[in-house]
């Protein structure tokens, strides 16, 4: 009879127990799995793939999509990013003030958001410039399109810092409230919160 092993993982001063050591565990290392799993939430909560600049703005008048609180909660947005872009769902909101805020009190600083909602226009432009950006459509589109989804960028964090976040982006990955990826190619870890969030 195989033996299973059991590990212990320690996460921002919390003891987690982790499943036996032969079934999967989470990771934030991005695959083609993980970017289909995205989708399939996506689908399953019903969330729309934003067109154009003109879905994003109705999606926005109809509380549909809110602003990220620049300066406030932890949290400051890239200022190359378009304003016509700083939005999100209002449950990815919800997460990103809790990191933020916890971050901000741990560190005195903040916690730097670069990449939120796209539209297929400029998810397409991307492409055109970036090898590694999503498609458009299919079980491997961007998740960006759908709103519910922001990038964190890593770079100007020290290892501590680093750390701390992949902690709490892990224990809301084991709590299937979040799929998250630490992307190699860009310093930035891209975050898809689920609306199970906030329930």
């Amino acid at each position: 009879m195989r033996k299973l092993l059991v590990r212990t993982l320690v996460v921002c001063g919390c003891l987690l127990l982790s499943t036996p050591a032969l079934a999967q565990s989470p990771s934030l290392r991005g695959s083609s799995g993980s970017l289909i799993k995205q989708n399939v939430v996506a689908n399953k909560e019903g969330l729309t793939r934003l067109k154009s600049e003109r879905d994003i703005a109705r999606f926005v008048k109809a509380g549909l999509l809110v602003a990220i609180p620049n300066g406030r909660y932890g949290i400051r947005i890239d200022p190359r990013l378009e304003r016509s872009r700083r939005y999100c769902r209002p449950w990815t909101v919800q997460f990103l003030k809790d990191l933020g805020t916890r971050f901000q009190n741990q560190f005195k600083k903040s916690l730097t958001v670069n990449s939120c909602v796209r539209d297929i226009e400029t998810q397409e432009d991307l492409r055109d410039r970036n090898g590694n950006a999503a498609r458009t459509t299919g079980s491997r589109a961007s998740p960006h399109l759908t709103g519910s989804t922001i990038d964190i960028k890593r770079l100007g964090l020290s290892g501590r810092e680093q750390n701390f976040v992949r902690g709490r982006l892990l224990l809301h990955e084991r709590a299937n409230r979040i799929e998250a990826t630490e992307e190699r190619v860009q310093a930035v870890w891209h975050v898809m919160v689920y609306q199970t969030y906030v329930r």
